[in-house]
């Protein structure tokens, strides 16, 4: 077997993660990636809530100018800002995978793996090219599904967003709101009366004035919120959102990766010239009498006429 088939033989078989590798994948995409995900969606959220509202209505008009409906676009426009949080967090995940082998060996060590401290080295490298296109890929994925699941189930979710936000409110000994006016939830339950009582199929001219009266206040209380109640509600939902992105993160940008390695090989392999081996002297040649001269065959005929001349 050549070192070519050898190489592309071993490249088949599945590669064998070390422990050091494991732990290093665990440590980025796990708490690192996580916690700093959700500390930037959670500051974007407060900052588009509390500090400007604008932000959040300049989205949803882009969104409804390109014929995307109130309620969906009303739905997207937190989690499209919110995502930058998760991708922001590309820049500190790159920065630790431009030093994987040096750390994987150095766990390999820790963890008594001393032989497996070359594993790392046939791992596909991630790039800014992988890591950029497996969080596209991710908010390609999570954008549409979370604006649907907002859409039907929106109601639900807020409930669960209210739980989570007074229990970590009262955990943190603070109140859910300071110095709301009282009249402000009392205008948004009123609106909210009238909308639950009208029947399904009301046309769309007597409740889209409500639900933009509706959407308005809330925006208007939302920023009373206290910090701790508001980064409670987004235990609700973006906390689970965020597990499910780093996860898909992880899988996406190592497969985008892998892709460009293997093109990368490809590559590589069209571009190395072709080589045959062949012997010095062939063995046609070596067998192959050399043609004899004019004067060489004349000195052979000499000798024979002289003696039949004799």
């Amino acid at each position: 077997m050549t070192a070519d088939a050898e190489q592309k033989a071993m490249g088949d078989k599945k590669r064998r993660m070390s422990g050091g590798e494991r732990l290093f994948d665990f440590i980025v995409y796990g708490p690192v990636a996580f916690l700093g995900s959700f500390a930037l969606s959670a500051g974007l959220a407060v900052l588009q809530k509390r500090k400007a509202p604008f932000i959040h209505e300049t989205v949803v008009d882009a969104f409804k100018k390109i014929r995307i409906p109130g309620k969906i676009a009303d739905a997207s426009a937190p989690i499209l800002l919110t995502s930058l949080g998760g991708t922001l967090m590309i820049a500190p995940i790159k920065w630790a995978e431009d030093r994987k082998q040096a750390l994987v060996k150095s766990f390999n060590t820790f963890l008594g793996e001393k032989d497996a401290s070359q594993s790392a080295e046939v791992a596909p490298k991630q790039t800014w090219g992988s890591l950029v296109a497996g969080r596209a890929a991710v908010i390609a994925l999570t954008w549409p599904i979370m604006s649907v699941v907002n859409a039907l189930v929106g109601k639900s979710l807020e409930k669960a967003e209210l739980a989570t936000g007074n229990l970590v409110a009262r955990r943190m000994k603070q109140p859910t709101h300071k110095n709301l006016p009282p009249e402000l939830p009392q205008q948004l339950a009123a609106i909210e009366k009238q909308l639950d009582a009208m029947p399904r199929g009301m046309a769309k001219a007597i409740t889209d004035p409500l639900e933009k009266q509706k959407t308005h206040l809330t925006r208007a209380i939302e920023k009373y919120e206290t910090i701790s109640f508001t980064t409670g509600r987004m235990l609700a939902v973006d906390a689970i959102v965020t597990v499910g992105a780093v996860i898909a993160l992880y899988f996406t940008s190592h497969f985008f990766a892998r892709r460009a390695a293997e093109k990368h090989k490809a590559e590589e392999a069209a571009q190395k010239p072709i080589t045959v081996n062949m012997p010095e002297t062939p063995v046609a040649a070596q067998a192959e009498t050399p043609p004899r001269s004019f004067k060489a065959r004349l000195d052979e005929q000499q000798p024979a006429a002289a003696e039949r001349g004799a």
